[in-house]
């Protein structure tokens, strides 16, 4: 039972300010795509004025996309001095039946969560299924572009393309059944990819139609140390470094950037740090619940 002063409602635009100021890292609504906003609003302080509110649940279906194939991607914040009050369980209720009023079919975390953070174990009690758990590397441009003779020459046979180029009707369809190691929530980033919703680039590793190995670029960071965050799957190792070199480390260098941040579903990490220029930095679970 949320406490008295506390009300869960549908939130809007008047709740932007409130939202932006209370949960500034946030709370960043998507542009275009379908979302639904919850809110735990707060009774106004003894003034009248507004208080910050409680806590917050969005959920987001990537624009363009079908509601029903692609889950919506939660984010879900309560303020740290308003926990274990059942307000995240009343937020994650609520923003669960909107967003299954907008077609969607499942709920998975926006962002990625670590095994040790408190998050997992709200997630897990709530009835979300960990789905793999995604180990994270990092290696230096520089390093990377220096070795010689290229790292992880590609095998007889293969070929690294765009992934646009792979005409499959639903790719991440296609991923699921051909990579077998694979998360699902992998390869629906994939299939979002391939639509035009989500990556800046990508690349696929290809024997004859067999597809070995992935690469998604899903963000840059424009500060000092550029890093380019890159999601990784396949089922060999030996495809991972020329899928890096897919990207034209040489262009990278002449931009500025300086880090690969690079993940791996749990199948293919065990032996991703044995490459002296391959650092691992951590794991972080997926999860997701069916509406």
């Amino acid at each position: 039972m949320i406490p008295n002063d506390i009300r869960v409602r549908q939130g809007g635009a008047a709740d932007d300010a409130l939202l932006r100021w209370a949960f500034p890292k946030l709370y960043h609504p998507g542009k275009g795509n379908a979302e639904a906003l919850v809110v735990a609003e707060r009774a106004p302080a003894e003034d009248g004025s507004p208080r910050p509110h409680a806590g917050f649940a969005l959920a987001s279906v990537p624009k363009n996309s079908v509601a029903s194939m692609v889950p919506a991607h939660l984010t879900l914040a309560v303020n740290p001095g308003l926990r274990r009050k059942g307000i995240g369980s009343a937020l994650l209720k609520a923003v669960g039946d909107a967003a299954y009023d907008l077609g969607s079919q499942a709920l998975e975390p926006a962002r990625n969560v670590e095994p040790k953070d408190a998050g997992a174990k709200f997630l897990a009690a709530a009835g979300f299924t960990e789905t793999d758990r995604l180990h994270h590397f990092q290696a230096g441009v520089a390093d990377l572009a220096a070795v010689t003779p290229p790292p992880g020459r590609i095998p007889r046979g293969g070929q690294v393309v765009s992934l646009r180029e792979v005409a499959k009707a639903d790719v991440g369809e296609f991923l699921k059944r051909q990579m077998k190691l694979v998360s699902p929530v992998v390869a629906d980033r994939v299939r979002d990819n391939i639509n035009g919703f989500s990556a800046k680039a990508s690349s696929v590793a290809l024997v004859g139609e067999e597809i070995k190995g992935v690469l998604l670029v899903t963000s840059q960071k424009t500060h000092a140390t550029r890093d380019l965050e890159v999601t990784l799957a396949g089922k060999y190792n030996e495809w991972i470094l020329p899928l890096l070199r897919s990207l034209t480390l040489e262009s990278l260098l002449r931009t500025g950037t300086e880090t690969l941040r690079f993940s791996l579903p749990s199948g293919q990490a065990a032996e991703s740090a044995s490459s002296a220029i391959v650092t691992k930095r951590g794991e972080s679970i997926l999860f997701r619940k069916s509406l």
